[in-house]
Formats: structure tokens, C-alpha cells, sequence
């Protein structure tokens, strides 16, 4: 139930309507498997990593989600709609840890802080 609910927004979604590049069911079945298995990594504002697959992330929703060869995007093929907005949001909570735990292996802590200078202790 919830998937066919999903279905009807991605349909209803104006921001869905136009995209560029036809839809490939192998390339959605392999973003759906991808998105099960592994997290994003960012390589730049354009492309994330999802596992071995490298994806690009730009122009989202119109072309986003398409498979990426290092300097071109390979096959201009899309996922289905419903993909591309559960990617979305994958990929959002997954630059968000990342973003998260690079700060805590930075270990800053200036945060926390005494406003005095004092230290703690």
C-alpha cells in the first residue's frame, strides 16, 4: 500500500514531470539494490559514490540518479520517479551522518567550551 502511495506522488509531483533521459527498469532494479546494500559518499556537489556505482547527483529531480564515468555521464538512463525521491532522501540522511561524524573525528569540541577560557577539570 504504501509503495503504490508513493507511486501516486511521484505522479502527482510537478516537479516530476520533466526529465531528461528515458527511464531503463535495469538501471532503477540496480539503484533500488544499491540504495538496500550501501550509503552515499560524496565525491563533489555532482556525483556521490553508492558502493562501486558512481552516480550523479545533479539536477535533481530532472536527471539526477543517472550512472557517472569519472569525466561524463555514461548512459543517460533514469530510475523511476519513485526512486529517484527515495535516493533523495537516502542520500540527504547519508550527508548528514557524514557530515556529522567527520565533525566528531575532528574532535572539535570548541562548542562545549567554558566562555571564560577556563578549561575543564
Amino acid at each position: 500500500m504504501r509503495r503504490k502511495l508513493t507511486d501516486w506522488f511521484a505522479i502527482l509531483n510537478p516537479s516530476c514531470w520533466g526529465r531528461v533521459g528515458s527511464y531503463s527498469k535495469p538501471w532503477d532494479e540496480e539503484l533500488n539494490r544499491l540504495l538496500d546494500l550501501h550509503h552515499f559518499k560524496a565525491k563533489d556537489k555532482y556525483v556521490a559514490s553508492l558502493g562501486d556505482a558512481e552516480i550523479w547527483i545533479g539536477n535533481h529531480p530532472y536527471s539526477s540518479f543517472t550512472p557517472f564515468n569519472h569525466s561524463h555521464l555514461t548512459d543517460f538512463v533514469l530510475p523511476r520517479r519513485v526512486t529517484v525521491h527515495r535516493a533523495m532522501r537516502k542520500l540527504k540522511i547519508d550527508m548528514d551522518i557524514e557530515r556529522v561524524l567527520s565533525g566528531l573525528r575532528r574532535c572539535d569540541v570548541s562548542h562545549v567550551l567554558p566562555k571564560s577560557g577556563r578549561s575543564f577539570g
